[in-house]
């Protein structure tokens, strides 16, 4: 008849588990760990896509709507204005929505309500800048992204192009605003999207400036 062994297990058994435990313990950790942070990567760079496509969608509506377009691009940011004309006595006045990126706070914004008058004495002067602009815009009203990296704007215009009579631009063919946009966060790589929009109708205003 076999005797039975009652000695246990010995220290040199316990430790041997006792390592073996905590290694194990130690790669769910590193796993679990691993997988919350891809996790917690994948739903930003989700909502960065989702807050791209929202934030061209607004740029090439305004454009498509707009019987004016207006860029400026400069060290501070960009200044997009789509709009409407009213001549007025020694000039015209336009009335729409302005767009600004602050370079520098990586963050677009964008006012619907917005106006200015050019003044026909003055010629080209540009009446919209990013410093005639940036301390009315630049406040949590008229946030529409704060992940934006960096943004490039270009203009083609179809037709023949002159000066009107305030100085500014006019083109008899189709007016096509293009879109190169960067977002960005600390936790997600980046993302860019490129798209252009043409003007239902030929605006009666076009000013490009890029510096």
């Amino acid at each position: 008849m076999k005797e039975r062994d009652d000695r246990g297990i010995t220290l040199i058994e316990l430790l041997v588990g006792i390592t073996v435990l905590a290694f194990v313990g130690l790669m769910a950790g590193a796993f679990l760990n691993v997988s919350t942070k891809l996790g917690r990567r994948t739903a930003t760079y989700a909502d960065i896509q989702s807050e791209s496509q929202s934030v061209m969608r607004r740029l090439t509506d305004a454009v498509m709507n707009g019987e004016s377009v207006y860029i400026d691009q400069d060290a501070l940011g960009t200044v997009i204005f789509t709009g409407k004309q009213a001549v007025q006595s020694g000039g015209t006045h336009y009335t729409g929505e302005t767009f600004f990126f602050d370079k520098a706070g990586h963050s677009l914004y964008q006012k619907r309500s917005g106006d200015f008058t050019v003044n026909s004495a003055e010629g080209i002067s540009a009446p919209l800048n990013s410093s005639s602009v940036k301390d009315a815009i630049v406040s949590k009203e008229y946030l529409i992204s704060d992940k934006l990296e960096d943004m490039d704007v270009s203009l083609e215009i179809g037709g023949v192009i002159q000066e009107n009579v305030d100085g500014m631009k006019e083109a008899d063919g189709s007016v096509t605003v293009r879109f190169e946009l960067t977002f960005s966060n600390n936790e997600s790589r980046g993302y860019r999207c490129s798209s252009g929009s043409t003007a239902r109708n030929t605006p009666n205003l076009i000013w490009y400036y890029k510096n």
